[in-house]
């Protein structure tokens, strides 16, 4: 996995709220072989990478990007089928 990959998949998952500089120096210092994103990502946080606050995105499909609660109701609902009779 190459260091522009990665930035392109943080900036996806946590926006724009971490500093793509220091992330760029920090990949750069690090040994990427055999490591998944996760460890990255972990291995960044721990050097004092500080990425912000997760954005879980469309969870339930509805086209709009909504608080957790809502999506995991949506999300719920639609595997669920309606069987409830929604929430």
């Amino acid at each position: 996995m190459d260091i522009q990959s990665i930035i392109a998949q943080l900036t996806k998952q946590f926006g724009g709220n971490f500093d793509i500089a220091q992330a760029t120096q920090l990949l750069g210092n690090m040994d990427l072989k055999n490591m998944d994103f996760t460890q990255i990502v972990n291995k960044l946080q721990s050097m004092g990478l500080n990425l912000g606050d997760i954005k879980l995105g469309d969870l339930d499909g509805d086209g709009k990007q909504e608080d957790i609660v809502d999506e995991l109701k949506g999300l719920a609902a639609k595997k669920l089928g309606g069987m409830f009779g929604g929430f």
